[in-house]
């Protein structure tokens, strides 16, 4: 069922499942209003009936209040022409014989009369067990179908209620008499929200429990009681409990900004101690890296760049015509290296890749490149000829 929501102020916001528990020939049977108290009004969360008071337990996962109102077969209501006796009293008025402690009297009281709810106790405290093993909290427990008086400002008219089979007579505020009509089926609408007959009373169940507006004394109930009690001391614990999660989280998380502020004055002295070390370390290192380096060149005669200059400007100006150069590499790499090897390279040498469409335009370079006084010998490493052209690899090895 879609939730309706009810335009009624009232003050601070809370969850109430209000549960009519209805006994039938047939067995009992369930009804639940799911309501929210807002800041703006209350409003009718979602509605339920069920067969079994353990199925009403999905829908109960948000923790909310119960409030437990028993009708149906078992329950007696009468109208008693005083408001000055006790319960006890009032339950001979309405059960003559009975024994008080064998049930439950609730009352709604006027100026001049009361009237008076009973129902065995061993019902009752048999759902307050069954809702303790649910782990939920009950706040209060009716009786009776009186409730649905909560209703008459807002669907009676005249000092008349006609709501969910009953037909209550009001005079001056206070009920006079019931009985109970055939109504059929029907819907009700307060502020221009809808709800079916079916949820009325735990509707106007709940509305008594938040807005008090019957003349109620709830029922004498030690087991309520001791639930009510279980519960609070749960709720004290808890409480309890968070409180001094908070204050561990407190006192770490302080000890932590202390902690973190003498770690941080520790770190910068520190590192300042150490700076200088580091410097050194870092300049002793440098300087090795330097000796070996200039080490390679020297082995390699790669410090002799104006030689190296001077040997590759001659080889490019002797060039022929009838070849182009693709590659002048002085002091090639013996080898591809791998990651982590040192390089060896051919010292001495000058590698030549090139093209040339006429062996006898290379022999003739070859031969001019022998004769150079830099030059100690020439090597052709290969030479391939294809339809138009030939590539070749000269290795040229100076003084």
């Amino acid at each position: 069922m879609k939730a309706p929501r009810l335009h009624i102020a009232v003050p601070t916001s809370n969850l109430l499942a209000s549960i009519e528990v209805h006994a039938s020939k047939d067995g009992p049977v369930f009804h639940m209003a799911l309501m929210q108290r807002k800041k703006k009004g209350l409003s009718l969360v979602a509605t339920y009936t069920e067969t079994a008071l353990e199925a009403l337990k999905p829908y109960l996962k948000k923790q909310p209040s119960v409030a437990l109102t028993f009708t149906g077969k078992g329950v007696l209501t009468r109208k008693v022409q005083t408001n000055e006796l006790a319960p006890a009293q009032l339950l001979q008025q309405v059960l003559p014989n009975a024994h008080s402690d064998d049930f439950y009297c609730h009352t709604l009281a006027y100026s001049s009369a009361c009237w008076v709810s009973v129902v065995r106790k061993e019902v009752v405290d048999n759902y307050l067990q069954q809702l303790l093993t649910m782990q939920c909290f009950v706040v209060s427990v009716g009786v009776g179908t009186l409730p649905l008086v909560t209703l008459h400002p807002f669907l009676g008219q005249q000092g008349l209620l006609d709501v969910a089979g009953y037909q209550f007579q009001l005079e001056e505020g206070e009920l006079v008499s019931y009985q109970s009509v055939e109504t059929g089926a029907r819907n009700y609408q307060i502020e221009g929200e809808t709800f079916e007959h079916t949820w009325a009373l735990a509707f106007a169940s709940g509305l008594q429990h938040f807005l008090n507006v019957l003349p109620v004394q709830p029922i004498d109930s030690a087991v309520l009681e001791g639930l009510q009690k279980e519960q609070r001391q749960k709720e004290i614990f808890r409480f309890a409990g968070m409180a001094a999660l908070v204050t561990i989280f407190m006192v770490l998380l302080f000890n932590f900004l202390i902690f973190d502020h003498y770690s941080g004055i520790y770190q910068e002295l520190e590192s300042a101690s150490n700076m200088n070390k580091e410097q050194l370390q870092q300049l002793e290192l440098l300087e090795g890296e330097l000796a070996q380096k200039q080490a390679l060149l020297r082995s390699t005669g790669l410090m002799n760049t104006s030689a190296l200059a001077y040997y590759s400007d001659q080889i490019a100006l002797s060039t022929p015509e009838g070849i182009q150069l693709s590659e002048l590499n002085d002091f090639p790499l013996e080898q591809e290296l791998s990651e982590g090897e040192q390089p060896h390279f051919e010292s001495g040498t000058i590698r030549i890749v090139g093209t040339t469409n006429q062996s006898t335009v290379l022999n003739d370079w070859v031969k001019r490149l022998k004769a150079r006084p830099w030059v100690a010998h020439v090597t052709i490493v290969n030479y391939k000829r294809s339809k138009n052209n030939g590539t070749f690899q000269l290795n040229v090895h100076v003084e």
